[in-house]
C-alpha cells in the first residue's frame, strides 16, 4: 500500500465519521455515534495493519479518530503515535494481567508508528 492509498482510505474513514457527526448531538443518537466512532477506529487499525503489516487493535478509547481534521499521511502517523502513547499510559495505570495486555498493545502500536515513519519501498 502506498502513502497515497493510505491517505485516500483515511479520508474515507474521516468522511464516514463526519457524515454521522450529527448523531453526537442528540441523546437518542449518542450510542449510535459511539458505535460509529469505534467502527472508524477499527477501520483505522486495519488500515495501519495493511500499510505496516503490524497487527494493531483499536481498543475502546485508544484511537481518537474524531480528532483528525485532515486526511494526510502525517495525521495518520500522528494518530498511531497517540494510540501508542495512550496504550502505554493504560499499561502504566493497570495491574496484573491487564498491565501485560496493555503493555503488549503499546509495543505493537509503537512498532506500527515507527513503520509508518519509514519511507515507502520503491
Amino acid at each position: 500500500m502506498t502513502r497515497r492509498e493510505f491517505v485516500s482510505e483515511l479520508g474515507g474513514i474521516i468522511r464516514l465519521l463526519r457524515e454521522h457527526s450529527f448523531l453526537a448531538y442528540s441523546s437518542s443518537g449518542r450510542r449510535e455515534y459511539e458505535q460509529k466512532l469505534q467502527t472508524c477506529a477499527d477501520y483505522f487499525a486495519y488500515l495501519v495493519f495493511r500499510k505496516t503489516g503490524v497487527p494493531v487493535r483499536a481498543l475502546p478509547g485508544l484511537v481518537s479518530i474524531e480528532s483528525v481534521r485532515d486526511a494526510s499521511y502525517t495525521a495518520g502517523k500522528n494518530l498511531a503515535v497517540r494510540a501508542a502513547k495512550r496504550a502505554r499510559a493504560l499499561a502504566d495505570r493497570a495491574t496484573g494481567l491487564n498491565r501485560d495486555y496493555y503493555a503488549e498493545c503499546a509495543r505493537v502500536w509503537e512498532r506500527a508508528a515507527l513503520a509508518l515513519g519509514e519511507p515507502d519501498p520503491e
